[in-house]
This record gives C-alpha cells, sequence and structure tokens, in this order.
C-alpha cells in the first residue's frame, strides 16, 4: 500500500517539476503526511476490529446466560406442574388445555377481542367440564356473553381483561358474542359447543 502511495506521489511530483527548488520541500511533508495517515488509519482499523471482537464475545456471554435462564425456567414450570397433578391426583392430557382431575374437570380457555371478532369462532367442551375463560380486549370496547346459560363478562376497554367460571352443565350449540352496541350484528359472533 505504501508503494503504491509513493508511486503516486512520484507521478504526482513529475507531472508538476515539484523535485526542483521550493517544490520539493513541499512534496516531503506531503509524503510524510500520506505515510502517517496510512500508519494511523491502520491503528484505527485494528482497535475497531478489537471492539467489534470483544461485542461478539459478550453477546454470546449474555445470550448463553439467557438460555441457561430459560432452561432453569423450563426445568421449575415441568416440576410445579408435576407436583400440581400429585396434589390434584390428576394427569395432564397432550391436546388438552386443563386439568383433569378425579373429581372435576377444568378447562381453561383464553379469548381476545379485537374491533368485530374474536380470536376463536367456536369452543368445544365437554358437558360438565368447569370452564375458565380468559377474556382480554385488544382493541376497542367489548364484552363476551354467552346465550342459554347467562354468563357475561363485564364490558372492557382495549388492554383490559377478566376471567369468569361457569360449568358447561348443558349439551348443545350456544352462541356467545359481544352486547356492546351492533357489534353482534356486525358478526362479532362465536359458538360453544357443549359435547
Amino acid at each position: 500500500m505504501a508503494l503504491f502511495r509513493m508511486t503516486k506521489i512520484n507521478n504526482f511530483m513529475n507531472d508538476y517539476k515539484l523535485n526542483q527548488g521550493i517544490g520539493l520541500p513541499i512534496a516531503i511533508i506531503i509524503i510524510a503526511l500520506a505515510l502517517a495517515g496510512g500508519g494511523g488509519s491502520y491503528y484505527v482499523i485494528k482497535r475497531q476490529a478489537k471492539q467489534a471482537r470483544e461485542a461478539q464475545e459478550r453477546a454470546l456471554r449474555e445470550g448463553d446466560a439467557k438460555l441457561k435462564e430459560m432452561r432453569m425456567m423450563r426445568d421449575a414450570m415441568t416440576k410445579s406442574d408435576d407436583a400440581m397433578m400429585e396434589k390434584e391426583g390428576g394427569m395432564m392430557v397432550p391436546g388438552y388445555e386443563g386439568i383433569m382431575t378425579d373429581k372435576e374437570v377444568t378447562h381453561m380457555i383464553d379469548l381476545t377481542a379485537q374491533n368485530f371478532s374474536f380470536s376463536k369462532s367456536e369452543i368445544r367442551v365437554k358437558k360438565g367440564e368447569k370452564i375458565e375463560l380468559t377474556f382480554e380486549v385488544k382493541e376497542g370496547y367489548h364484552d363476551w356473553t354467552l346465550e342459554g346459560y347467562n354468563v357475561r363478562t363485564k364490558k372492557i376497554n382495549a388492554g383490559g381483561e377478566e376471567t369468569i367460571e361457569f360449568t358447561a352443565n348443558k349439551a348443545g350449540t350456544f352462541e356467545y358474542y359481544c352486547s356492546v352496541g351492533s357489534h353482534r350484528a356486525m358478526g362479532m359472533t362465536g359458538r360453544l359447543i357443549v359435547e
């Protein structure tokens, strides 16, 4: 790189006849500045590479720590689920959102509402199950009303939620809807199917 710079400077000096008289000291100053600048940029690049390497190593250490923390949380949750099942005398059933015990079945349902729709248009449960429904409003002002069961949430603004419980003691298909204004007529409905 320095040889390339020297060649360019020599060509410059020859073109402008700087190798005679007062041009020579100026050329020497230009050469000195070019070499000093080239050397300085080497150290700047080297320092930046070192800083980037240190940042990458720090990110890897932090990522490893987060992964270890997540694994510990997973293990703790698994142990607490096992302990709860032992205490309740029940078992976990794959694909089933709830806890099955010898006494009673609790079906946990998360349902969200946004303007003029629910996150689920159909919910299926078994007759006799205890339902624990957590209703969250993402946008707008809504409620959840279940026809035939006389069950409803309060009217909730965006960002709010409510959990209600009831027992699915009647078999059949029951409509749920938002009773705010004309939301039901606008299609904010769904079906609870009790088998």
